[in-house]
């Protein structure tokens, strides 16, 4: 029999070669179930809200997170992150997720956004590897330390905090 004609009436007795990985599934770990005939490892993590990231931080005029910033505008942003290779859905009891984000400086409270969001059951889906974030403009001209702060309405995360410090541009 020549190795063509071979091949398919082994395939058509027993079914197609198996090399080791699973068929239906090569990645087989990826799924939330591990399934098919050849195990591969664990089952993926199943992911949820309480996987979320919350953070605060600053982005510099490029675009560019920063922790050192130049003094001048800033983008302050809230976010809520997903580390997650698939998207978690979080449930609000207001329409926002990100409510108020400001900055706190010696003896003064900046709003750079003011959570305009009303009463109302949500749920925010926070895409996968990605964010869900809200930001507004800051024109801080102080150099020194800042505080930022995110009020989040996910039952959980209420108030999320970071530092910034904010320097003069070297004209030098």
């Amino acid at each position: 029999m020549r190795p063509l004609l071979l091949a398919l009436a082994l395939t058509a007795c027993h079914g197609p070669f198996v090399t080791g990985t699973d068929p239906v599934d090569p990645g087989d770990t990826t799924e939330p179930q591990d399934t098919g005939p050849f195990d591969t490892g664990s089952p993926a993590p199943v992911c949820g809200p309480e996987d979320l990231i919350y953070e605060v931080y600053a982005e510099n005029h490029a675009g560019r997170r920063c922790t050192v910033c130049g003094t001048g505008e800033l983008t302050i942003v809230g976010a809520a992150r997903n580390p997650c290779d698939a998207p978690i859905e979080v449930q609000t009891s207001t329409s926002c997720l990100v409510g108020d984000i400001l900055v706190a400086e010696t003896n003064q409270v900046t709003f750079v956004r003011q959570g305009l969001c009303y009463q109302a059951s949500s749920v925010h889906t926070v895409p996968a590897l990605g964010e869900l974030r809200e930001s507004g403009t800051y024109r801080g001209v102080n150099e020194g330390t800042v505080t930022l702060q995110a009020s989040f309405h996910a039952m959980e995360k209420p108030l999320v905090q970071a530092e910034v410090t904010m320097v003069a541009p070297d004209w030098n």
